[in-house]
């Protein structure tokens, strides 16, 4: 259990009475010397290029309380050494919220701690460029910001103070490993005994797989025509509908629907189409011949989209510049998202609905799966791997994310993740 606020304060003031000062000129306390030393290092590195003023600081962690402090004992630090600083607030998109709050330039920083206490992100410009039109466009690169030191105690009881009742928790196993890479995973209850299974389309085959992990059925996929034009890497789409399997491999000249016997895995001659989301609202999509794309129709008119999902209404798109779109029923605008890979899936959980997405990061050796909902945030988790693949699953009763994992041995892991509690 996590130990009360009035706890954390006094365990907070007796492992260190140091602080900083605030830009307003308050005393912040934080109560950890490791949180301090981290922070002067992120500091040192931002003032050393001399960004313009004044800088929005957004600070995630899986404790809210560690990121909470960090964010401003950073912004105090830099308010100190002549960068005017503030802590964003609000639920929307940082870079959206660091210029609607008269920010320059943004800085965007994880904040975790394991052996070590790390933070590692990004210092950016979010000013406007006025000749881009209607379109707003940030100008230059993003400056990589990264430290670590060994943690003490009161960073200790910070992270454990903001473990609290809700976060997101990663099986510590995969459910199971694959030789090869994975190019679409789905979940629901294909026989109807009350079980979910996991279906999932790899370079070779389908498999289908049961909540304990174990392989209930494969159906080969060698010696079928082919695509007219290949796709470099696996991709297709993939769903469990009314008792059977629809799988599009972006690879072969046509689907298959496939039918579960109980030991076997079976072609009903039925060639279904790709669609976007597995859901009874899922849209009409096609493959992109010969690239690891997913489009819906109609398009977005002059955007290319690789992804994306659809639930009860909610709407989300993957871009390939690393961004998505969130439409929810009864707005007129959607929701503007950075930061976002291949990776993405609509979930309900305790009757709000949240966006999951894989980072944008190219070829990660751990990647991040950040989870947003409507009205509260789960922060962010690190995922050993990259996170190509990710879709709703009901499991041994709970409501969970699995993902497919691409790993550093050329083959891939399905994860499981949960919400807690």
């Amino acid at each position: 259990m996590s130990p009360g606020p009035a706890l954390v304060a006094a365990l907070l003031l007796a492992a260190s009475g140091a602080g900083a000062v605030s830009s307003a000129g308050e005393q912040v306390e934080v109560g950890s010397k490791a949180l301090e030393l981290l922070v002067a290092r992120l500091s040192e590195r931002i003032l050393a290029v001399r960004p313009e003023g004044p800088a929005a600081i957004a600070v995630q962690s899986a404790s809210p309380a560690l990121a909470n402090a960090a964010a401003a004992l950073l912004a105090s630090r830099l308010s100190a050494g002549g960068l005017p600083s503030f802590v964003l607030s609000g639920e929307e998109e940082p870079a959206s919220r660091a210029q609607a709050q008269g920010g320059a330039t943004l800085v965007q920083v994880v904040v975790r701690l394991d052996a070590d206490l790390t933070a590692a992100g990004e210092l950016r410009t979010v000013r406007r460029n006025f000749w881009a039109g209607r379109t707003p466009v940030t100008d230059g690169p993003a400056l990589a910001l990264a430290a670590s030191v060994t943690p003490d105690t009161g960073a200790r009881v910070l992270w454990a103070a903001g473990q609290g009742p809700v976060g997101l928790v990663l099986h510590p196993t995969p459910l199971v490993h694959f030789g090869e890479r994975t190019a679409a995973v789905a979940a629901g209850d294909i026989d109807g005994d009350g079980h979910g299974e996991v279906a999932v389309l790899l370079q070779s085959e389908v498999q289908l797989i049961d909540e304990a992990g174990r392989i209930l059925a494969r159906f080969p996929l060698a010696g079928l025509p082919p695509a007219q034009v290949p796709v470099r890497e696996p991709f297709g789409t993939i769903c469990i509908r009314e008792g059977h399997i629809e799988v599009v491999p972006a690879n072969l000249a046509a689907g298959l629907t496939l039918r579960f016997t109980g030991s076997a895995l079976t072609s009903t001659g039925v060639v279904p189409r790709p669609t976007l989301g597995c859901a009874g609202d899922a849209l009409p999509a096609r493959l992109v011949a010969g690239v690891a794309r997913l489009q819906p129709e109609p398009p977005p008119a002059n955007r290319p989209v690789w992804g994306g999902d659809v639930r009860r209404g909610h709407r989300a798109l993957l871009f390939p510049d690393g961004t998505a779109t969130w439409s929810r029923p009864g707005e007129s605008e959607p929701q503007q998202i950075s930061g976002v890979g291949a990776g993405g899936a609509l979930v309900d959980w305790a009757d709000e609905m949240f966006f999951a997405a894989s980072s944008d990061a190219a070829n990660p050796s751990e990647d991040r799966l950040r989870v947003v909902g409507e009205r509260s945030s789960l922060g962010d988790l690190p995922i050993p791997g990259r996170i190509l693949q990710i879709c709703r699953a009901v499991m041994n009763g709970r409501v969970v994310l699995v993902l497919g994992v691409w790993t550093p041995d050329g083959g891939s892991d399905l994860r499981i993740v949960w919400r807690r509690p």
